[in-house]
């Protein structure tokens, strides 16, 4: 088809006709409230219990080739040290190209008076990306009889992979209803290097800084109204996600936000809902309708969020134990 066609060529373009491609590298979730493992390395061992959370994400629907994200974190606490431990994985397929990062988590959880505690995370880990030459198409390539000729070196004809080390840190302030948090993903700029024929092609993992805040404000002993926002920047572009949810009983959760902080940088608005099932169960759903010049061209995105709790087995501190499905 001429649009995949055309994807591919835009793609090429701009992976192997620079020596140094960078580009948006960190994982792109609506819900990310949800999604604490894959942004900010101190959320691991926040919350009682085994955790296990499961994020998937499939964005601009009717492009081919659009972008989907999965992820998976597992996480406890071990209170007898302060501390949490954890892995997660994150699968993004970009097109073309497939990356997948696995970390090790760890954070040292201290406690800031009676009612504060103050965390430092780090992550870990690896950085896998890889190329699909095989399914890229070039305008003077010959393809027939399920043949792959591109005619142009510049172009794998078979797949591609590479690996890097990584290293995320990160911070998180919790009082009461109140969450900030700060990260610094790719600190050290790991790069993934590709080498075939008599080409190099090495793809830079930017770092990127972001910044997030929650609060709950509790209007009675039912509804809470929950804002949040996070800002993501690699100090040349920036995105910032803001929105609010209203939460009923601490069982029923909707929502809705917004991509974007100016006229030319308006991406999308998305609603959410969500339920608590059991103290054990979190399940929610976004939908993001696209504001933006793409969004001729695809019917919008969506996302699903599962948790999992194990409870009783470990607890974040004595007491009575509160689920808590919010991360900063």
């Amino acid at each position: 088809m001429m649009v995949k066609r055309s994807i591919s060529i835009l793609y090429m373009a701009a992976m192997l006709w620079c020596s140094n491609a960078v580009g948006q590298q960190v994982p792109q979730f609506t819900q990310y409230r949800f999604t604490g493992m894959v942004y900010n390395p101190a959320y691991c061992g926040s919350k009682d219990g085994i955790n296990i959370e499961g994020a998937f994400r499939a964005q601009w629907l009717g492009i081919e080739e659009r972008p989907i994200t999965q992820a998976l974190g597992v996480h406890v606490p071990m209170p007898l040290i302060r501390s949490g431990a954890g892995v997660s994985i994150t699968n993004d397929m970009l097109g073309l190209e497939r990356k997948t990062s696995v970390y090790v988590n760890y954070a040292y959880i201290q406690p800031v008076g009676r009612e504060a505690t103050l965390s430092a995370g780090i992550q870990a880990g690896v950085i896998q990306k890889g190329w699909r030459g095989d399914r890229f198409i070039s305008p003077s390539g010959n393809y027939e009889q399920g043949s792959i000729n591109h005619n142009d070196n510049l172009i794998p004809v078979g797949s591609e992979a590479s690996a890097a080390v990584d290293l995320n840190l990160g911070v998180q302030y919790h009082k009461r209803n109140m969450w900030l948090g700060a990260s610094v993903l790719h600190l050290l700029q790991p790069s993934n290097t590709f080498t075939w024929a008599d080409n190099r092609v090495e793809v830079i993992n930017k770092r990127h800084f972001l910044i997030s805040g929650l609060y709950d404000f509790e209007l009675n002993r039912i509804f809470t109204l929950s804002p949040s926002l996070l800002l993501k920047t690699d100090l040349v572009k920036y995105q910032l996600d803001a929105g609010a949810m209203i939460i009923y009983d601490r069982l029923i959760m909707a929502g809705v936000s917004i991509r974007g902080y100016e006229a030319t940088s308006f991406d999308a608005i998305a609603i959410s809902a969500g339920v608590n099932l059991g103290n054990k169960w979190l399940v929610s759903y976004a939908y993001d309708a696209g504001i933006s010049q793409l969004r001729n061209f695809n019917s919008g995105s969506h996302e699903l969020v599962i948790h999992y709790r194990i409870a009783n087995f470990v607890s974040v501190k004595q007491g009575k134990t509160i689920y808590n499905p919010r991360f900063m």
